[in-house]
């Protein structure tokens, strides 16, 4: 345990590694360096970059680590010198809290220890914990602790509170002045290449993709463009994986937001982009419509992209769902959306005049486009001949039933939206009744006694529930 606690200074500088796990001790003798010759006694060895614990001394060294973690805290604590309220010196005038001579000391011994706990137990919530005193305290960059973690992840790809804690991170970072925005676009890219490099080593890792659709609300329409393109790459080796084509979708709509795009059917993503105190874009503030980075006509044409690419990948891989509720989401939002704002062909003046330029929506083209999908999904469920022929069929005939009633509520909304408001009105069933203006005249008193005179009443319900009014 001695040893442990005091390891070679290439195993302390852990960021130097590019990967940790645990072995088998029998796996010692394998290295035959001069160093793990010496060393193979400690437990650990590094080599290539790689960073390698035997399990024999993981216990005895966990809890050696995380007993010394709880006694140096207090040295911490103590070493920040809080200045005294009554003091009449100079030093009283600034609110800083001063440090002792030995704090360095303290902050590395801190680091050393933390690092040990969480490359055992990454969701040590003590470990956790202080290491986000430390970086509020300024004792250690952000950027560095970002590093650290990417590194813990190939060991515990899918530790949620680990994914909660760089979270934090990223929003400090973020938050704070220090960093310049050349600094912030580099981290943001890095975010992303993690993500995505966890999510290969472990894959389905809902952590990871989480993390990585929030980091990807902060791109520009050019960075979400790129990643577009690499996650394309993704997609194609990946077309079993929903992560992939849900990351595309999020892609997608952060670019219909930059056009302009405006529709209840995005409304979700802007929530999370623009409400959502918890989300990671709200520390930031964030591209708007008006400094369009990429026009509605770009917009539309990476949709009918994303089409021939997911009817590519169906006819290429047949019988794989996710590649088919993929689709769904395209023709959802071109029959919804798209099509209801119709084609920007001139962006340079969009916006001194934005109706002259938009082509209205027409039954004739949505009708068409339905017509070809239903008609191109047919020849899917009758092809024998495919590989997994029978999940073909069936995903291909879910897919048709889906798209007919999508069309037919698509239909009547369109009906309603047509009608004036005098026949609405007409057709609007007559909810003013004498029941329903009982109940609106009722006080809560009234209301509260009637209930309770009730329950009273009828001790011996078997089920409550709320109605609508004119069901009454």
């Amino acid at each position: 345990i001695e040893c442990a606690a005091e390891p070679p200074p290439s195993v302390v500088r852990s960021l130097l590694c590019d990967e940790i796990g645990f072995v088998q001790e029998a796996a010692l003798a394998s290295f035959t360096s001069p160093h793990h010759q010496q060393q193979s006694h400690v437990g650990f060895f590094v080599q290539d970059n790689k960073l390698g614990l035997a399990f024999p001394i993981i216990p005895p060294l966990y809890a050696f680590a995380l007993e010394s973690l709880q006694s140096i805290t207090d040295l911490y604590r103590r070493s920040i010198v809080q200045p005294a309220s009554n003091a009449t010196s100079d030093t009283a005038l600034d609110p800083t809290p001063q440090r002792r001579d030995n704090h360095a000391d303290i902050v590395q011994l801190l680091l050393n220890l933390s690092r040990v706990v969480l490359i055992i137990n990454a969701d040590n919530y003590t470990a956790l914990n202080l290491r986000k005193q430390l970086i509020k305290e300024e004792d250690v960059s952000p950027i560095s602790e970002l590093q650290f973690f990417s590194v813990l992840f190939t060991k515990h790809p899918k530790s949620g509170e680990s994914w909660s804690h760089r979270h934090w991170v990223l929003r400090y970072v973020l938050q704070s002045s220090k960093y310049d925005d050349e600094t912030i676009q580099k981290v943001i890219d890095t975010e992303l290449n993690t993500c995505l490099r966890v999510a290969k080593i472990y894959p389905k890792n809902y952590h990871a993709w989480s993390y990585r659709v929030q980091v990807s609300l902060l791109l520009n329409a050019v960075q979400a463009k790129v990643d577009l393109k690499q996650m394309e790459n993704y997609l194609r080796h990946n077309v079993s994986d929903n992560c992939g084509a849900h990351q595309r979708q999020m892609l997608l709509l952060r670019l219909f937001y930059l056009a302009g795009f405006t529709s209840p059917h995005f409304k979700h993503s802007k929530h999370m982009l623009l409400s959502n105190n918890n989300s990671i874009a709200s520390t930031t503030p964030t591209t708007t419509p008006t400094t369009t980075q990429i026009s509605k006509a770009e917009c539309t044409d990476l949709w009918d992209q994303e089409l021939r690419l997911i009817t590519h990948l169906i006819e290429f891989y047949p019988g794989h769902e996710t590649l088919w509720l993929h689709r769904r989401f395209l023709l959802y939002h071109s029959l919804r959306t798209i099509h209801c704002h119709g084609h920007d062909n001139n962006n340079s003046n969009s916006n001194n005049n934005n109706n002259t330029h938009t082509l209205p929506p027409t039954t004739h083209t949505m009708t068409s486009l339905v017509a070809t999908e239903l008609e191109w999904t047919k020849v899917r469920m009758e092809d024998a001949k495919a590989e997994r022929y029978t999940q073909q069929r069936a995903h291909a005939a879910a897919y048709y039933l889906w798209l007919t009633t999508l069309t037919h509520h698509t239909q009547q909304q369109q009906q309603q939206q047509q009608l004036q408001p005098q026949e609405q009105q007409q057709q609007r069933p007559q909810a003013d009744s004498a029941t329903g203006s009982f109940i609106r005249d009722m006080t809560p008193e009234d209301r509260f006694a009637q209930l309770n005179a009730l329950l009273n009443l009828h001790p011996q319900y078997d089920e409550i529930g709320f109605v609508q009014e004119a069901a009454l």
